[in-house]
């Protein structure tokens, strides 16, 4: 499925091969993007492979980590999370579910200091392959943050959790596809509502980010309350 992405592959048989594999020379030698972690491996799991790959100094923002679990449950969720993984996909496996977990979660190495402006006939197959739903992704992302920005005071913990959540992909995945100014706002709310920032932050630092909304997506906040 990865390669009808265009995705290329390096598969690791168990745990232990994939911690060696991407903390080792293979992983110095290769700009890896996106880790898809299975939860049930022999000789080590991923959830230990996880902590052992963080533990070596790479991080999230280096490379995201997806696991690919049978166990769907707040309980293994926040046990991935608890590792140093960024989401996950349910097994069994859906082309669809894997797709845009690519979509939000890719990240190439190579881009991370490009410059933002590339020509579409120069833009790597696979980043062309996916910008279609990268942008289906940023726009719901920016909706969803249009709808609750007049009622920041109010968020709940789930609804704050769930901007959380979107924000952190678009800060990860934005700057792959040549958007760094809104990889940095997106990185710069998330982490203000992470730390409790007052409202008028978090509504100053929202429309920073409305800003990069599609011109037929013009819609102020003020209507967001209506």
């Amino acid at each position: 499925m990865l390669e009808r992405m265009g995705c290329t592959v390096i598969a690791a048989e168990n745990g232990q091969q994939a911690v060696d594999i991407l903390t080792g020379d293979v992983g110095q030698s290769h700009d890896f993007g996106l880790v898809l972690m299975d939860m049930q491996m022999p000789v080590m799991d991923g959830i230990e492979s996880t902590r052992r790959i963080r533990q070596a100094g790479i991080t999230a923002d280096q490379l995201p980590i997806v696991a690919l679990t049978a166990n769907a449950f707040v309980e293994d969720r926040n046990a991935c999370a608890a590792a140093g993984m960024q989401d996950h996909v349910s097994k069994p496996i859906q082309f669809n579910d894997l797709h845009q977990a690519v979509c939000n979660w890719y990240f190439d190495p190579s881009a991370a200091n490009a410059v933002s402006a590339v020509a579409a006939e120069d833009e790597d197959p696979t980043i062309a392959m996916l910008r279609p739903k990268y942008e289906e992704f940023r726009s719901k992302t920016l909706d969803g943050l249009l709808a609750g920005a007049n009622t920041i005071d109010s968020w709940s913990v789930s609804q704050s959790e769930e901007i959380k959540s979107m924000l952190h992909k678009l800060a990860g995945s934005a700057g792959t596809f040549g958007e760094g100014e809104i990889a940095a706002a997106a990185k710069q709310l998330e982490g203000a509502i992470q730390q409790g920032k007052q409202s008028d932050i978090l509504i100053a630092l929202s429309t920073k980010l409305l800003k990069y909304r599609r011109p037929d997506q013009t819609t102020n906040v003020s209507k967001a309350a209506s």
